[in-house]
């Protein structure tokens, strides 16, 4: 793909970990061109020390729609695990941690930016790769990779 084509459609999978409740806290985010199912990036980063479960998701979901949008998509279908970040960006449940409202509020803002988007959320065992990745950051192993152009 030259630098100046975009993806038609990125298919992106996002997870937050945190061992404890809170505890310290990591995200995995793999984003794939849908006509191809080429991996475009996977993300496996360190979050804090001291974050909850539901934290880490909304906060690797945030990461998931920066990572989507800096590829210019005409559209974006997100996955994630959580229920809980996947209803409440969709307005069916209503955001009972106050601590939440904010990270809810930027993801609302950061998804206005892209042409289009959906949010699905998918059984645990459909998002094992983001999973994997967040965890192995947790474990002290890293990973940004971004689409190497031209082999």
């Amino acid at each position: 793909m030259a630098a100046n084509d975009r993806y038609d459609q990125l298919l992106v999978w996002s997870d937050g970990a945190a061992r404890g409740n809170p505890g310290p806290a990591a995200l995995g985010i793999v984003i794939r061109d849908a006509a191809t199912a080429t991996v475009v990036r996977q993300l496996g980063r360190y979050l804090s020390d001291r974050l909850t479960n539901n934290e880490a998701e909304y906060l690797a979901f945030q990461a998931a729609v920066l990572a989507a949008a800096s590829l210019e998509p005409g559209r974006v279908t997100f996955h994630t695990d959580s229920a809980l970040v996947a209803n409440q960006l969709d307005g069916r449940w209503k955001i009972r941690e106050e601590g939440l409202r904010a990270h809810h509020d930027r993801i609302r803002e950061l998804l206005t930016r892209l042409p289009a988007y959906s949010i699905v959320s998918v059984p645990r065992a459909r998002n094992r790769q983001a999973d994997t990745l967040a965890n192995r950051a947790l474990d002290g192993f890293p990973i940004d990779e971004p689409l190497r152009h031209g082999g």
